[in-house]
């Protein structure tokens, strides 16, 4: 029989050599960004405040966003996460341009959708708060 602080060193080298996986790292920081758009786009408020709004009819018209700042409508959480999506595309494209591993041509056409990406990405999150205060 084996002391518990055998079985204990143990898990902890089996952990050492799974978090030394390349794989492993690579789907941390994938969950992780998950993790972090979801938060930002506001799942947190979506889930403890008891105000479910789905999509918001204002004046006749279905608005994503809803125009108050004290409520937040579920489609409103996922356009924003969408948009979060997009701009950590964008950036990982562009530190796929940068790290020079592709042709000059390949690297180019990366900059370029990068940058659609981020600028697509901020003006969708600058235009929702905007209507948000309107």
């Amino acid at each position: 029989m084996s002391s518990p602080l055998a079985l204990l060193n143990e898990l902890l080298d089996r952990l050492a050599k799974l978090a030394a996986s390349k794989q492993v790292q690579n789907i941390l920081i994938y969950t992780l960004t998950i993790l972090t758009a979801l938060v930002g786009g506001g799942v947190v408020y979506a889930l403890t405040s008891g105000v479910s709004i789905g999509v918001a009819v204002v004046g006749g018209l279905i608005r994503v966003f809803y125009p108050d700042m004290r409520a937040q409508t579920y489609a409103e959480l996922f356009v924003t996460v969408t948009y979060y999506f997009l701009g950590f595309i964008g950036f990982l494209l562009y530190g796929l341009a940068v790290q020079r591993r592709t042709s000059p041509r390949s690297a180019r056409v990366l900059f370029i959708f990068s940058t659609l990406l981020i600028l697509f990405s901020a003006l969708g999150i600058l235009s929702g708060f905007m209507a948000k205060n309107a």
